[in-house]
C-alpha cells in the first residue's frame, strides 16, 4: 500500500494501493458492508472511486440499515452526485431559459444571458438534490452532510 510505514516515517513507494469503503456506527461495522479493490492507477484514486461505484455500494448498504437511520457523510465529490444539473456560466442562454421555465421562475424575454444566469443562481439552491440523499429517503433514512473543511468531524480521520 502506498503511504508511510508505521513508526519509521519512511515513504513507501512500492506495492498496491487499496480502495476501502465501509460503514459503521457506535455498534460496530455493518455486516457485509466492506468493499475493497485494488487501484489500477498510480494517480488520483478518485478516478476509480466515483459516484457510480459509490452509489452501487450505497444501494446495497441501505437494505442493511434500520429504517430511520441517519447516515453521516462528508462532501467528497462521489458522495455528492446531483439528481439534476443546475445552470452554470457554461450553459447556453436557451438552456438557462428552459431551466427557468421548467422551474416556473418568472423572467423577461429581453434579459441577457448574464441576467438569466444571475436569476437562476439566486434560485438554484432550492433545487440542489443529491442522488444518495434521494436513495436514503426511499428507505426511510436521511443523510447528514458534514460541513466542508471540517475533517475533524469525520471519524475516518481518526483511523
Amino acid at each position: 500500500m502506498e503511504g508511510w510505514s508505521i513508526g519509521l516515517k519512511i515513504p513507501v513507494k512500492k506495492g498496491r494501493r487499496l480502495i476501502i469503503t465501509h460503514i459503521g456506527s457506535s455498534e460496530g461495522f455493518v455486516r457485509d458492508g466492506l468493499i475493497v479493490f485494488e487501484s489500477m492507477k498510480n494517480g488520483d484514486y478518485q478516478q476509480e472511486m466515483d459516484a457510480t461505484v459509490f452509489e452501487e455500494w450505497f444501494k446495497i448498504i441501505l437494505v442493511k440499515l434500520l429504517q430511520g437511520s441517519v447516515i453521516v457523510m462528508d462532501n467528497v465529490s462521489y458522495h455528492s452526485g446531483r439528481v439534476e444539473k443546475l445552470p452554470t456560466s457554461c450553459w447556453k442562454k436557451a438552456d438557462i431559459t428552459e431551466w427557468l421555465q421548467m422551474k416556473a421562475i418568472p423572467f423577461e424575454s429581453t434579459m441577457l444571458k448574464a441576467e438569466l444566469l444571475n436569476l437562476a443562481i439566486r434560485h438554484k439552491s432550492k433545487f440542489v438534490r443529491y442522488v444518495t440523499d434521494e436513495m436514503a429517503k426511499t428507505k426511510g433514512m436521511s443523510v447528514l452532510r458534514l460541513p466542508p473543511y471540517h475533517c475533524e468531524l469525520n471519524p475516518i480521520e481518526l483511523v
